[in-house]
């Protein structure tokens, strides 16, 4: 059957219904485009329209129902995450308020709630606390840069030290633009020439307390003993002497008073109302003293070089005694009658008169057989002056040959030539006719006394 084309003329209402349509009998291919509008259909047609409309929007909203409802479970597996989450934060914070509680008590608990003493370093205490201890921050850093062990290096430097302190001698010149302490027991300038530019000196600078020893300046004299300018301190004044002390002596104690020369001295700048004395002047202290034990020497020399001593009536006298004898007392420590009743007693007295008698005896047999053999005699005495050689007499010819032709006497006493090596008070040299002493020196004001035998001329 041929096809019947509808044209474009109105179909009359309900002219075509569905039961009037074959299944396929209408399909897109029969219907041109645009040909059938909303407004030719029916209202079941809007229906069928609007129903699929609504399908269509149904199956849209259902597949953003899908999409919210994949949110929703992906939103409740982020609240099972928060809440396992916010279940750990619980057991977290009750473990760390724990260990807070558990260290209040640790060595944190001396810090909680003050602050430290600012910039020290840092330690333990005693009751294993955070503390200060007295070592500064800056003090701290000092150990920066140290390599080694402190302790050992120092060691290492006070050897050098030590070592170094043994001795040190310089060969050219030292200057110290410093101040200079030398803490030694002795200082010893060897110069010829000291240049001191101070105005004030200080002896004895570390001297505390009440003053117990002497203060002064010493003076070496050679063999002479020392001179001294010093304070003594048990007199309470100053003094200018002769001693024998040494240096190291606190206290001098002086042999004899020294002289002293200060030029002219005129009535212009002394004079005997210019110097007064508890309120008198001189002229009324030396009218005073002229009925005193000074009255007989007020206007008359003394005899010269003798000891003084108080006479029977209290007065300056001269003694006996010679000023030389005088001088034998030096360096006497003790009574000398005691001292010698120690050194001597009297059966060894009777043996040193034994051995003197038989020295006296075997000269003059000595004596008798030289002058059988026609031999002279000759004295020589001389007075010592610190020297240990002397010559003999001026023999007639030539000197004798032998020492037992020569006896030397001091101050009476026979001397034992050296002969062995026991005998050794003198020696004698033919050659030059000297005798030695063995002493190194005599003291001066000996009398040495050489008695020589020579040959027949």
């Amino acid at each position: 059957m041929s096809l019947t084309r509808i044209t474009s003329g109105v179909v009359g209402a309900n002219a075509i219904s569905t039961e009037k349509l074959a299944n396929g009998a209408i399909t897109s291919r029969h219907i041109a485009n645009t040909s059938i509008e909303l407004k030719h259909l029916g209202s079941s047609a809007n229906q069928v329209a609007g129903i699929n409309t609504i399908t269509a929007n149904v199956n849209t909203v259902q597949a953003n129902l899908n999409i919210v409802q994949a949110n929703v479970n992906a939103q409740t597996t982020n609240v099972n995450i928060v809440s396992a989450n916010v279940g750990n934060t619980v057991a977290f914070t009750a473990n760390v308020e724990a260990r807070r509680v558990a260290n209040i008590a640790g060595a944190i608990s001396t810090v909680l709630t003050g602050d430290l003493t600012v910039s020290r370093a840092l330690v333990s205490s005693g009751s294993g606390k955070i503390a200060v201890s007295a070592v500064s921050a800056t003090e701290l850093a000092h150990l920066d840069g140290v390599s080694s062990a402190i302790q050992t290096q120092l060691n290492a430097v006070e050897a050098r030290r030590a070592a170094n302190n043994i001795a040190t001698t310089f060969t050219d010149d030292v200057i110290v633009t410093g101040n200079l302490i030398v803490n030694g027991d002795t200082t010893t300038a060897n110069s010829i020439n000291m240049v001191v530019q101070d105005r004030m000196l200080m002896l004895a600078n570390s001297a505390t307390g009440a003053p117990a020893a002497d203060v002064g300046l010493l003076f070496n004299r050679g063999n002479q003993g020392n001179a001294a300018i010093f304070y003594d301190e048990s007199a309470k004044t100053f003094k200018l002497s002769d001693t024998k002390d040494p240096s190291s002596n606190t206290s001098l104690f002086p042999v004899t008073a020294s002289n002293l020369d200060v030029g002219i001295v005129t009535a212009a700048t002394l004079n005997a109302t210019a110097i007064t004395q508890n309120g008198a002047t001189l002229d009324n202290l030396i009218g005073s003293n002229v009925s005193g034990a000074i009255s007989t020497v007020k206007s008359t020399d003394l005899t010269a070089s003798r000891a003084l001593a108080s006479s029977g009536s209290g007065k300056i006298e001269v003694s006996a005694v010679t000023a030389t004898e005088l001088g034998y007392l030096g360096g006497v420590t003790g009574a000398i009658q005691t001292q010698l009743d120690a050194k001597e007693s009297i059966a060894a007295s009777a043996a040193n008169d034994f051995i003197t008698f038989t020295r006296l005896n075997a000269n003059i047999n000595v004596v008798s057989g030289n002058v059988a053999l026609g031999l002279t005699q000759k004295t020589n005495v001389i007075t010592s002056g610190g020297a240990n050689t002397f010559h003999i007499a001026t023999p007639p010819a030539s000197n004798p040959t032998t020492i037992s032709n020569v006896q030397v006497f001091i101050d009476g006493l026979v001397q034992k030539p050296k002969t062995t090596s026991s005998d050794n008070d003198y020696i004698y040299t033919a050659g030059s006719g000297l005798v030695t002493i063995t002493d190194a020196s005599l003291p001066s004001g000996l009398a040495i006394q050489i008695t020589a035998l020579y040959p027949p001329s």
